[in-house]
């Protein structure tokens, strides 16, 4: 029963690399997903879909890392109420949470 479930686990795993742009039909692991790979501090999935949209080509410096600093809060329950962004900031948010949430209607 066990196995079943890991295989059923793995098949489901796959669909979404596939449908995500991460892997060909053969499995075969691409350029994007590779560089899903690399990022261990986030969510590799999204991190990778925004890059492959050059989500922070048009950021400046300060704003890359302030939405980069979204990604990595390692305990979301201790922000009691988060502050309002910056209105320059509003904007990329705002794209994050529409890239996050396509990329949580895949799974």
């Amino acid at each position: 029963v066990a196995c079943d479930e890991f295989g059923e686990t793995v098949r489901r795993m796959q669909r979404v690399l596939l449908r995500l742009g991460l892997v060909d039909s053969e499995r075969v692991v691409l350029l994007k997903g590779r560089a899903a790979a690399e990022v261990d501090a986030s969510d590799e999935v999204l991190v990778a879909e925004l890059l492959y949209r050059g989500f922070f080509n048009e950021l400046s410096p300060a704003a890359a890392a302030a939405v980069c600093s979204c990604l990595v809060a390692a305990d979301m329950e201790k922000i009691k109420r988060p502050q309002t962004p910056l209105p320059a900031l509003q904007p990329p948010l705002a794209t994050l949470r529409e890239v996050a949430t396509e990329v949580a209607r895949v799974y």
